[in-house]
């Protein structure tokens, strides 16, 4: 049985366990006879119906994320299961596809390429990726799925409407090209 079957049914398996929790957390909350009962119902339904989206975008296969502690020497291969892949370095210095990166350093994966990790200390990475977004539009520290939006936030930042921030008094001009 291929690991992708395996990874499959699992998901499967963990989202009917998931809605049961659910159920079980609006029991806790309609029925609970104490206010704590149905706060503590209302947190877990929280937490349920969090992991129900993540599992769910795991098995649509839209989203990637995880998290991977690797001991000295560790080894990772990011397959190309997602068209748009990044790593990026949390601690420790790891090489991607023969580069190497330090921590704080994201690295984009090219599609369809497979790109062995590896780490000579112990690091640890974050893996996102998933289905395209669309095409995105970038000016400045602006970006967007739309020219509209972009065009309006540099409207709305050179008639400071974008507010400040706390302890922050420099205000840099919008650039002119």
């Amino acid at each position: 049985m291929s690991a992708q079957i395996i990874l499959m049914w699992s998901l499967t398996i963990a989202e009917i366990w998931l809605v049961i929790a659910m159920a079980c957390a609006v029991f806790c909350m309609v029925r609970g006879p104490r206010a704590q009962d149905r706060v503590l119902g209302l947190d877990a339904f929280y937490v349920d119906a969090t992991l129900l989206l993540l599992t769910f975008g795991i098995h649509s296969g839209t989203t990637l994320y995880f998290e991977a502690a690797l001991p000295a020497g560790g080894a990772l291969s990011l397959l190309d299961d997602a068209r748009e892949r990044a790593v990026y370095v949390v601690s420790g210095t790891v090489e991607v596809a023969g580069r190497a990166l330090a921590e704080g350093t994201l690295a984009v994966i090219r599609e369809g390429a497979v790109a062995p990790l590896r780490c000579a200390g112990a690091a640890r990475v974050i893996v996102i990726g998933g289905t395209p977004l669309g095409t995105r539009h970038i000016w400045w520290n602006f970006v967007s799925s739309s020219e509209a939006r972009i065009e309006r936030a540099k409207q709305d930042w050179a008639e400071m409407r974008m507010g400040s921030v706390p302890g922050d008094d420099e205000y840099i001009p919008l650039p002119t090209n």
